[in-house]
């Protein structure tokens, strides 16, 4: 036992700048380019096949579509190649540690090119159907937690209750074919550092684990659960963290969110380690058992041709430069990645996998007087992805926010929009009848709430409220809009659908959202509506499955308890408009992570 630690301390410790180095580099890079291919080209094939949106009734059709099977084993192809080379550059690394032997990043990344290159030479590619197999179990201790983490859609759920014969056979033949594999555990190792054939590094892995196959065994299976505990012990470290600063911040309104978004994000962040690490560490062990095996049977360690090219003092320069270069593209890239997920603009078209949005009904309305800048700024504090607020013209024809046509209810004035003008609206006190600690807060025009969100990367929902006495207001919303580049950071919508079609009229491209108290027929057949925003009473499963089936959105208004919350969740509508966006996104949280990981959080908070 301690010649293995000590072997596997020297593995890892002498080219630990190199390995570091290009599991950054390689992971940034995955992340930043290999994550948006596989979503645009998902979105693509949805595309070419005629899908807007994936439902439970669709969704069949779609897996049993040949185009889909296709594209699935050739994403599978590429994640496995992927791999494969990162498990090149790891073998070489080791290698060089064995033979305490110093390489550079570049001259890992250079052997592990001219691996790959090899996979696909004549006779070798039956090598990546070998390591297909493999990579799975090397990963058991990542999906375990995955799927020990988050919350299975329903449906999946029945299906397992129904098939739990089944699902145990799976699990033993699951079982029976990882004992199998472990005499193949060594292929790729022998193909890589003694480039050997595909069929020639089968047979050396068979000769050389005959003895050993079941210690190897075990040790893998050690590894995978320090990988299942290892996710829980810096889970536990970081909610303690989170724990601690929630508590000096206890008297803010934002508390609720701030914890149970930092906590998610703390658990999805600590996946992402967990998950990173597992490639190297499962790749480390396996060239440990290699060199173990190697010696204790008294066979030669080769490494055939294994240049490492050295790299002159003057090159080094250069070397540096272009690993700093790839670092700023990998970090730019993934920065891009973290936003437009963050920004839901990489939200998966998959009814069960959509991310659900959470709009501040007139901005944070539940504690700051209604469509005023205060209420707006609250919404982006509280991490609402988008701010409904409704929009109004005035009688010198400028677009201002408010909901009613009388400002009577939230100034006390007996007088309607259409009778002031936009300085007259200004001189106004919109937040007195909310509380006095918000006197003299104006009603705001629609320019500056759009230059507020586009500061704060928020989207509108822009109601338009239209009266008689209004001059074009469409046009005038959308000319707004178009000046000040936010057309696709927003979503025109209005309770008159004669607004949407003028709103398409005048410009196509603009997103509309029909607003409805009642919804009954067949609705789709409202093509001036991109989208549909209605009251959440209204919103049934078949409801939902036909708006996405024919490629469109649902938002529902206005849910403020939990119950609701949760059974809009589970019909997984789009856009859930409250005024207690914080209470929404514990929600949505909550939905995301099973009991298990609900309940160690409540332990933990308890202690």
């Amino acid at each position: 036992m301690r010649k293995k630690i000590k072997l596997v301390l020297l593995l890892l410790k002498y080219n630990w700048k190199s390995l570091i180095g290009f599991e950054l580099l390689y992971k940034l890079l995955g992340g930043a380019f290999v994550v948006p291919f596989i979503y645009r080209t998902s979105q693509w094939i949805m595309k070419m096949m005629g899908y807007h949106y994936l439902t439970l009734e669709n969704l069949k059709h779609f897996l049993r579509n040949p185009l889909t099977i296709v594209a699935f084993v050739l994403v599978l192809t590429a994640v496995c190649l992927y791999l494969m080379f990162d498990a090149s550059a790891l073998l070489f690394l080791a290698a060089h540690s064995y033979e305490q032997e110093k390489v550079t990043v570049l001259q890992t990344t250079r052997f592990a090119w001219q691996n790959m290159k090899r996979v696909f030479q004549k006779g070798n590619k039956r090598i990546i159907r070998e390591q297909m197999i493999l990579f799975p179990y090397l990963s058991a201790g990542v999906i375990v937690n995955i799927l020990g983490t988050v919350t299975l859609p329903n449906f999946i759920k029945n299906g397992l209750r129904a098939s739990r014969n089944y699902l145990l056979i799976l699990l033993v033949l699951l079982l029976l074919v990882g004992i199998w594999r472990l005499q193949y555990l060594f292929t790729f190792p022998y193909f890589t550092l003694e480039h050997c054939t595909s069929r020639e590094a089968r047979e050396k892995s068979q000769a050389l684990s005959r003895k050993n196959k079941w210690k190897d065994g075990m040790v893998l299976v050690w590894v995978q659960l320090i990988f299942y505990a290892s996710y829980f012990v810096l889970a536990a470290v970081g909610i303690i963290i989170v724990l601690g600063v929630a508590k000096i911040f206890s008297q803010l309104h934002i508390l609720n969110y701030v914890y149970t978004s930092a906590v998610w994000g703390l658990l999805e962040a600590i996946m992402l380690i967990v998950a990173a690490v597992g490639t190297p560490i499962g790749y480390i062990t396996i060239s440990c058992l290699y060199y173990l095996h190697k010696e204790g049977n008294g066979e030669p360690v080769c490494h055939k041709d294994i240049d490492i090219q050295p790299v002159d003092a003057k090159s080094r320069r250069k070397v540096r430069m272009t690993e700093g270069l790839i670092l700023i593209a990998a970090l730019s890239g993934c920065t891009m990645l973290i936003y437009n997920s963050a920004t839901e603009h990489m939200n998966p078209q998959v009814e069960y996998l959509r991310t659900i949005e959470v709009t501040a009904h007139r901005g944070a309305s539940a504690f700051y007087p209604e469509n005023t800048m205060s209420a707006f700024e609250g919404a982006i504090e509280f991490g609402a992805d988008w701010i409904e607020l409704d929009v109004q013209q005035s009688k010198d024809g400028k677009l201002f926010v408010m909901h009613d046509h009388s400002f009577y209810r939230t100034t006390g004035l007996r007088e309607f929009s259409w009778n002031l003008t936009f300085d007259e609206i200004e001189q106004l006190d919109a937040g007195s009848f909310f509380s006095d600690a918000y006197a003299g807060e104006k009603i705001p025009g629609l320019e500056e709430v759009i230059q507020l969100a586009k500061e704060n990367h928020v989207r509108l929902n822009i109601e338009i409220k239209p009266s008689a006495n209004d001059k074009d207001i469409e046009k005038s919303v959308v000319d707004l809009v178009r000046e000040m580049d936010f057309a696709d950071s927003c979503v025109i919508s209005s309770q008159m659908y004669g607004s949407l079609q003028k709103v398409k009229d005048y410009d196509p491209e603009i997103s509309t959202l029909y607003v409805m108290s009642l919804a009954y027929g067949n609705i789709n057949r409202l093509k001036a509506a991109d989208g549909f925003s209605m009251e959440a009473g209204n919103a049934t499963p078949s409801m939902v499955s036909r708006i996405h089936n024919a490629g469109k959105q649902i938002y529902v208004w206005t849910v403020n308890n939990r119950k609701t919350i949760n059974r809009m969740i589970d019909l997984n509508v789009d856009n859930i408009i409250t005024d207690r966006v914080a209470l929404v996104q514990e929600c949505i949280y909550d939905s995301k992570t099973n009991d298990v990981i609900r309940q160690y959080v409540k332990f933990l908070r308890e202690l």
